[in-house]
Order: C-alpha cells, then sequence, then structure tokens
C-alpha cells in the first residue's frame, strides 16, 4: 500500500437477479461487502465469483493479500469481462481499480495464477468520487494536502496536442490520469525535482 500523500488527476490534467446470461448464469457467487475482509482457499484450478453492488458511483478496488499468487477479473453484469490483474498489489497479489456506478452490478473472478493454490484474503473498498475542479491551460492552482487527500480535476482540451500535468512545492506527490471511464491510463511519483510528479499525455480535441 502506497503511504505517500497522493495527488490525483482525473481523466487529463494541466499544471497546470446478478448474474449475466452466458456462463456466468451458471457460477455460484458470494456478496463482496466493502470494507470486509474475507478469508478462503484456493484450490489448484479453481475459480471463486464474488459479487459487488455498490449504493454509491465512485471508484472500486478489490484486492487480495497473502501468499497465494492470485489472479483477478472483472465483469459487468452483461458478463462482458472489462479489467483484469495479476500483480499489481502487495507481493504477487491482485489489485483491479474500476469505476463503478450506483445501483450497478458487478463480478469478480478470482483464481491463483497458473496452478497456484493456497489461502488469501480479499476485499472491496468504494471511494465515494468528489465533483473535479476544471482547470483551465496556463492558470497554476494552489492546493494544500492532508495525508490520505486525493484531489481531482478535470480539464478540456479544445484541439489536438500534448498536455503536461505537474507539480511543484515541498510535498511529495504522485499523479494519475484517467480516461473519461475513470480507467487509469498513466502515473508518476517523482519524476521532477523534490519529489514532485509529472505526466504528459496526448489529448484529442475536443474531450475532457
Amino acid at each position: 500500500m502506497m503511504k505517500k500523500n497522493r495527488c490525483m488527476c482525473l481523466m487529463f490534467i494541466a499544471a497546470f437477479c446478478f448474474l449475466a446470461a452466458g456462463n456466468l448464469s451458471a457460477q455460484t457467487t458470494q456478496e463482496l461487502n466493502f470494507n470486509v475482509i474475507q478469508n478462503g482457499n484456493l484450490r489448484s484450478g479453481m475459480e471463486l465469483w464474488y459479487s459487488i453492488r455498490p449504493n454509491d458511483t465512485g471508484l472500486v478496488t478489490v484486492e487480495t493479500s497473502g501468499n497465494t499468487d492470485t489472479y483477478l477479473e472483472i465483469y459487468d453484469a452483461m458478463g462482458n469481462l472489462f479489467d483484469e490483474d495479476d500483480d499489481s498489489g502487495d507481493g504477487s497479489n491482485a489489485k483491479i481499480k474500476f469505476f463503478a456506478e450506483a445501483g450497478g452490478a458487478y463480478l469478480a473472478k478470482l483464481r491463483g495464477f497458473g496452478n497456484e493454490s493456497g489461502p488469501f484474503r480479499i476485499w472491496a473498498v468504494l471511494d465515494v468520487l468528489p465533483v473535479p475542479t476544471e482547470l483551465f491551460f496556463g492558470n497554476t492552482v494552489s492546493g494544500f494536502l492532508n495525508q490520505e487527500d486525493e484531489l481531482w480535476y478535470s480539464v478540456y482540451s479544445a484541439q489536438e496536442g500534448f498536455v503536461t500535468v505537474m507539480t511543484s512545492g515541498n510535498t511529495d506527490t504522485y499523479l494519475e490520469a484517467h480516461k473519461s471511464s475513470y480507467k487509469t491510463i498513466e502515473e508518476d511519483d517523482d519524476s521532477r525535482e523534490d519529489q514532485n510528479a509529472t505526466i504528459e499525455l496526448w489529448a484529442e480535441g475536443e474531450k475532457t
């Protein structure tokens, strides 16, 4: 887990019955309640399914811990796979963060990587999204970060070109850039001096 103060960016920032059709309908799922750790044991070739039902719109993080090499897949209510991960968590654990709508229905499939088996822990966290602050090209915005704060910003690009996002100051910052679907597309920690972050992205015209 990252314990640094974090500054997150939304999209582009300038310095600036639940089971769906198909094979999923035959699966037995367990409810994965937010902020509740569940323990389990994976056998070789085993697949465990969890249902996720957020009451609020936000970013859902599903994560495992332990010594078992885990693999996660996330499906929407129609049974479409839209994200998967192997080792983004601690060690060889899986971790996925995805945008979820209030009242939506999602499935998480957990298995061991390859023939891996063993005990594990799994949990989900929902971070409700604040309204992002709009930034304008050429303007510098000052702010203050408390520990574990996440500040979100949006920028509208009227034309194609590179958008550079950066921080300055004495705070060790961390930047993430997201698509409009909130899927992370770029992140940076200390590319600038004094533990500041910077990201450069290609922006399409007339898009946020």
